[in-house]
């Protein structure tokens, strides 16, 4: 399976106090998924509760207010709505982001967010410090891999030189079907289960399709979908908060 680059942990960035590198501040990261109509909401609430926030050792990375489903199974949920939104904070441990979410008051209200909205709240440990900040975020889940050793090696480790030629900033977060408790579903997760997880930065959504668009990921992608099920979604986020 993939493997870090050659960076810094979490751990030695934090302690160094790099205060041009929104990650050095944390070891994980928190994603909320939630539909366009609690948008302006989520701000609001951000707005109050950024102090609370600080004091668990988390900060604000960025809102995405539109997620491009780039490939799904038929079934998938994603498939269902058009107008997913993203939160995605930074925590210095997947225990900290816990004692936020569980204390904090905005996110104790019982009408916030409204069950039907389907929200997700969730974390996941990094790997390491990218090198820059990048804003494009690309998740891939890989599911129901029909021959994992032929998937490492026809496909993981050929698109890891492929962003590795492209310094893209691959294997962020890596979870394994085994790993599945690295995995932390404060509300709910679409993660399912049993499957494989990669999150990977681009500098832009205009790389992410120059690369998956291109010649040498198009064999990639076949031997993909020969192998394995796969869902893959992108979005960008913005530090604005309002």
């Amino acid at each position: 399976m993939p493997k870090p680059k050659s960076k810094q942990t979490f751990n030695s960035t934090y302690e160094s106090t790099l205060n041009n590198e929104p990650f050095a501040r944390g070891s994980c990261l928190l994603f909320i998924r939630y539909r366009i109509e609690l948008d302006q909401r989520m701000r609001n609430a951000v707005v109050r509760f950024l102090g609370r926030l600080k004091q668990y050792g988390g900060s604000v990375l960025g809102f995405a207010n539109k997620t491009t489903v780039v490939e799904a199974p038929a079934d998938s949920g994603w498939l269902a709505h058009d107008d997913w939104c993203f939160l995605v904070l930074a925590f210095p441990a997947q225990s900290k982001a816990r004692l936020w979410y569980i204390s904090e008051p905005e996110l104790k209200q019982h009408d916030f967010p409204p069950p039907s909205n389907g929200i997700d709240v969730f974390t996941v440990p990094i790997r390491y410090v990218p090198d820059s900040i990048k804003s494009t975020y690309c998740w891939f889940e890989f599911d129901h891999i029909q021959n994992k050793k032929e998937f490492t090696s026809e496909y993981v480790d050929q698109v890891r030189q492929l962003y590795d030629d492209n310094t893209i900033d691959h294997g962020l977060a890596f979870i394994k079907d085994n790993e599945d408790e690295m995995i932390d579903r404060l509300r709910d997760s679409w993660m399912k289960p049993r499957s494989h997880y990669c999150l990977s930065l681009f500098d832009s959504e205009d790389q992410f399709w120059q690369i998956h668009e291109g010649d040498s990921y198009k064999p990639l992608k076949e031997k993909r979908r020969q192998l394995c099920d796969t869902t893959c979604i992108v979005f960008t986020i913005d530090p604005r908060i309002s």
